[in-house]
């Protein structure tokens, strides 16, 4: 999956190759959540028990924006696929 502004335009992909993608994506994306959702509570648990663990809290806000950058890849992916299959 490449971000960067020299990316291959989408209409050269195939359309197998686009689906892998936005299944890799979506997956990713659940895993990356789950995990930052398991960082803060870990965050807020240890803050709550111990003092001085506030890196565990911000981390998870930090990392956050990388989702966003997953869903908007997956969403231009997508309306790639759903212009293919008119």
């Amino acid at each position: 999956m490449k971000l960067s502004a020299k990316e291959k335009d989408l209409k050269t992909i195939s359309t197998e190759q686009l689906q892998l993608e936005a299944k890799t994506i979506k997956v990713a994306s659940i895993a990356l959540g789950i995990m930052l959702i398991m960082l803060l509570c870990l965050g807020i648990y240890l803050s709550i028990n111990n003092s001085g663990s506030l890196s565990f809290i911000v981390a998870p806000f930090i990392l956050s924006p990388i989702l966003y950058v997953f869903s908007k890849k997956a969403f231009i992916i997508n309306e790639e696929l759903k212009s293919r299959e008119l």
